[in-house]
């Protein structure tokens, strides 16, 4: 609710095994101290497809397939690096290496690429904060006098009745799952540097897969026979999106727990319901899977192109059906979204990214294309207009979370705003729409200004919490744990901005703590 130091590289503490090659025969005179050869190969790995019915995974159709763009290099019989190099869209690579001498070849669990003005880098790691990579490594064998080819190749370590070998293929399967969505932002002409990603993968990971929003990197899941995520690439690509959003584009999402029969939020609604689309579109696959119980064996299946979950601005199922169908039925196509989502009149919007943001933006940017998201989303029964969803009059429950924004002018009194957890279990308070209100605010000038939330009814005991965005980004928070009362007092520029007024016994996930309590909200100039 998604360079590497030089260090990165020698602190290894998690060795894949690969399988290794090197031409044989009698030991050549020696060659001047000068001479090199180049040693060549291919570095591949196995994928593990799901079943036909896309429920589980289907071990007896293990393929390999070449780990694109990771990078390989030659380490001597002291664990110094003697050359590095990336392996090509087919998995080959070449290094030169001085002759004669005791090396072996290594592929690590990092990528990059640097073409058409795009350049990105991702490495999956089995510990953080020290982003140790992931090594496969072939035999410590003599250079030779003349070209060698040594190839690597990463194994699932599936025996048939379960992980009995060391799982190689995973961090490499992550890594190319993740290689399809950079190259549709190349294919769409995106131009910029990407900032590097670290995706979290152990066996150990048994949580669920995730971005994380405040550190800004992918955890998927690892864990044998409860949920493996390696080889389910709708997930990876949907964790991928939040990162996509944040550190690319724009997306203003919390995180959370979240489903298609959950209402939530209108910033988490919109980015789950865009993930699930956009690996969809990615993969060319509207089924999206999850594999998981024992052996892999079970899972679930969420297609795409249809909506079994909720109607409205707060069900994700609504914004994947929308998004979906823009593209696949409307024929827009991912570079115009891309262009669209990265355009200076989206990223800068005032209000909170959301469904109604993208439609408001088809509808000023690709024009061609405003009737056919209309239809789409009054289909969904979302009615509000421009980017703050004004007007709209599908509610969760009756008099629960509508006007999406209310307004407070400076120095013009207090706006109310209530906050309730009435919606959803305990593990689903963070991010239901009755737990938050937001409200509007413009500053005509810098200045120093003082904001101030405070109870004016409901439960006695209350803890008002609020978070101050300008364009998506969090400038100021009142966290305290004052007893109801809650204020912030600083400098601030001229600007459009967003408030995110809440109860903190509201969004805590604990369901015996909190209730309907309703603030007074006051903007003052000092």
């Amino acid at each position: 609710m998604r360079g590497f130091a030089n260090a990165i590289f020698l602190a290894v503490v998690f060795l894949l095994s690969g399988c290794g090659g090197s031409s044989g025969g009698s030991s050549p005179p020696p060659p001047p101290p000068s001479a090199t050869v180049v040693v060549s190969g291919k570095v591949t790995f196995d994928r593990v497809p799901h079943q036909a019915n896309g429920i589980g995974l289907d071990y007896a159709n293990t393929f390999s397939t070449p780990a694109r763009f990771v990078r390989v290099r030659a380490v001597g019989s002291g664990a110094e690096t003697l050359a590095t190099s990336f392996t090509n869209a087919l998995g080959d690579y070449s290094v030169t290496v001085p002759a004669n001498q005791t090396i072996r070849i290594e592929a690590v669990s990092e990528m990059s690429r640097d073409a058409n003005g795009l350049a990105w880098s991702a490495s999956v790691v089995s510990q953080r904060p020290s982003n140790t990579p992931y090594l496969l490594q072939g035999a410590m064998v003599n250079s030779g006098a003349t070209g060698q080819t040594r190839n690597l190749h990463a194994s699932s370590g599936w025996s048939g009745t379960g992980y009995s070998g060391t799982r190689a293929a995973a961090p490499f399967a992550i890594l190319d799952s993740l290689y399809k969505a950079y190259a549709e932002l190349e294919t769409a002409g995106v131009q910029m540097t990407v900032p590097s990603l670290v995706v979290d993968w152990r066996p150990s990971n048994s949580n669920t897969s995730f971005y994380n929003i405040a550190a800004g990197y992918i955890e998927i899941l690892g864990a044998a026979n409860s949920d493996t995520d390696e080889y389910d690439e709708h997930i990876i690509l949907h964790e991928w999106w939040h990162f996509f959003e944040q550190q690319i584009g724009r997306g203003d999402v919390i995180g959370g727990s979240h489903n298609l029969s959950a209402r939530l939020e209108i910033r988490t609604a919109y980015s789950e319901g865009m993930g699930n689309v956009f690996a969809a579109l990615v993969l060319d696959d509207p089924l999206y899977k999850d594999a998981l119980g024992f052996g892999q064996q079970n899972g679930f299946i969420l297609d795409v192109a249809a909506n079994p979950g909720l109607k409205g601005w707060f069900g994700e199922g609504s914004a994947q059906h929308i998004a979906y169908h823009l593209i696949e039925t409307a024929s827009m196509s991912l570079p115009q979204l891309f262009s669209l989502l990265r355009s200076d009149e989206y990223r800068q919007q005032t209000s909170l990214t959301s469904i109604y943001g993208l439609r408001t933006a088809t509808e000023e940017q690709l024009p061609q294309f405003g009737a056919d998201i209309n239809s789409l989303v009054q289909g969904q029964e979302i009615f509000g207009t421009g980017y703050f969803g004004e007007g709209e009059t599908t509610d969760v429950a009756p008099g629960s979370s509508l006007p999406h924004y209310r307004e407070v002018s400076l120095d013009g009194g207090s706006v109310t705003t209530c906050s309730h957890n009435r919606i959803g279990a305990a593990w689903e308070e963070y991010n239901r729409p009755p737990n938050r209100q937001l409200v509007r605010m413009v500053l005509p000038v810098t200045g120093s200004y003082r904001i101030r939330v405070e109870r004016v009814s409901g439960a006695t005991t209350s803890d008002p919490d609020f978070l101050l965005y300008r364009a998506g980004t969090r400038v100021a928070e009142g966290q305290s744990a004052l007893n109801n009362l809650e204020q912030w007092t600083g400098t601030l520029s001229a600007a459009h901005y967003v408030l995110d007024v809440h109860d903190y016994y509201n969004v805590d996930n604990i369901m015996t703590t909190g209730g309907l309590v309703c603030f007074g909200v006051t903007l003052e100039t000092l």
